[in-house]
């Protein structure tokens, strides 16, 4: 499937390792990356639904054993 997303300003962070720690459940990843973003000074939604881009994407790559999460974090006008 394919979505049009809008432009927009992100935050993403990249992880590497074990294939088995990418695998996680969704309540466990969006409070650390979101923790980890505020910790950097990035504002986010206490409830990301209430956001204008409720955007979590992640994108593994296998070959390089590496997860990159990117959060929408505003639209570009």
């Amino acid at each position: 499937m394919k979505y049009v997303l809008p432009k927009a300003e992100i935050a993403e962070e990249q992880e590497t390792g074990a294939l088995s720690n990418f695998n996680l459940p969704l309540n466990y990843i969006v409070p650390d990356f979101f923790g980890k973003l505020e910790k950097r000074g990035i504002k986010v939604f206490a409830n990301p639904g209430d956001s204008e881009t409720p955007y979590l994407i992640q994108d593994l790559d296998l070959d390089n054993k590496k997860l990159t999460k990117i959060w929408y974090l505003k639209a570009s006008k």
